[in-house]
Parts: structure tokens; C-alpha cells; sequence
């Protein structure tokens, strides 16, 4: 990020050392794209075994049901978390679906609050 952006993170780095995180000194993205890492991330899944094609031209959107809809989204929900998710201005990761289990899912807008402060978030 240093030599890209100028954006220098050491204070950071130590810190969350201090913290006792682990940081990968040397290492890499698994997908060049963050539609790819979300869509593999979140199916627990390399992107062949998602069964999406990609024809040229039409990147993200093949990979939207994917991320809207993924695997470790259902199981969260299955064991009764909420999702909350916070608009980001890019459409594949607005998740405007009906809740599929009790636990529910919800967006909310700049400044707002969850419907409940006891609420699971992810």
C-alpha cells in the first residue's frame, strides 16, 4: 500500500500485533477483483466450483446471486443470526431480500439503528 497509494500502515500493523492478531508479512489476494473474492469467500468455494460463467463484458454481475445469496449467509441465518448490512453504493453486495428464517436480514441507511440492539450482526 506504500508503494501504491502512499498509504503508509506500520502504526497500524503493530498494533494489531500488540493485540496478538497474526499479519502475513508477504501475502497475496486470491482474486484480482473484489466481486471474486466476495463470491468465493462467501460460498466457501473456488470460483469453478460456483458454477457461474463469465462470458467477457459482463463482470460483476454473474457474481451477484453468489454474493446476495451465499452459503455462509444461509448458515448464519439458519443458526438464528441477523444480517445487517450497511449500503456501500455497489450493487451486488445490496442485499434486499426477504428474510428467509426468523433471524431476518435488514439495511439500513446512513445514521440509522438496527430494529434491535441485541441483534447478532455480520
Amino acid at each position: 500500500m506504500r508503494d501504491l497509494y502512499g498509504f503508509d500502515d506500520h502504526d497500524f500493523i503493530q498494533a494489531a500485533r500488540q493485540r496478538a492478531c497474526y499479519v502475513a508479512d508477504k501475502s497475496d489476494a486470491n482474486h484480482v477483483s473484489t466481486a471474486f473474492s466476495l463470491a468465493s469467500s462467501l460460498n466457501m468455494a473456488t470460483l469453478p466450483h460456483l458454477g457461474t460463467d463469465l462470458p467477457p463484458g459482463t463482470y460483476p454481475a454473474p457474481l451477484t446471486d453468489p454474493i446476495r445469496n451465499s452459503l455462509v449467509g444461509k448458515q448464519l441465518e439458519h443458526l438464528g443470526c441477523r444480517t445487517v448490512t450497511l449500503p456501500s453504493g455497489w450493487s451486488p453486495t445490496s442485499i434486499k431480500r426477504p428474510p428467509s428464517s426468523s433471524a431476518g436480514s435488514e439495511q439500513l441507511g446512513a445514521g440509522s439503528e438496527p430494529e434491535h440492539s441485541s441483534a447478532h450482526f455480520l
